[in-house]
């Protein structure tokens, strides 16, 4: 099994690799004023999880997430 590491893309990207796989991006919105907001995405651009006020909290959504649509998908998958 290969490790999952978290790479800083730039500024205010991030993303979660698994070997040289990207399993999905994070965006840190961070304005002047505002509080730090995360919002993960697909390599695509799909959105998955926003407004997360840190940054475990968005991976752990995020996972949560992909896991359902792979579920939902798989129950499809066997219908069919």
């Amino acid at each position: 099994m290969k490790t999952m590491k978290l790479i800083q893309k730039n500024k205010r990207t991030l993303q979660l690799k698994e070997g040289n796989k990207i399993i999905f991006n994070i965006h840190i919105s961070d304005y002047e004023g505002q509080e730090k907001l995360y919002y993960s995405y697909t390599k695509g651009g799909f959105g998955i999880v926003a407004d997360c006020k840190n940054l475990d909290e968005c991976i752990d959504e995020t996972f949560k997430r992909i896991d359902m649509m792979n579920t939902e998908f798989k129950k499809k998958l066997i219908t069919v």
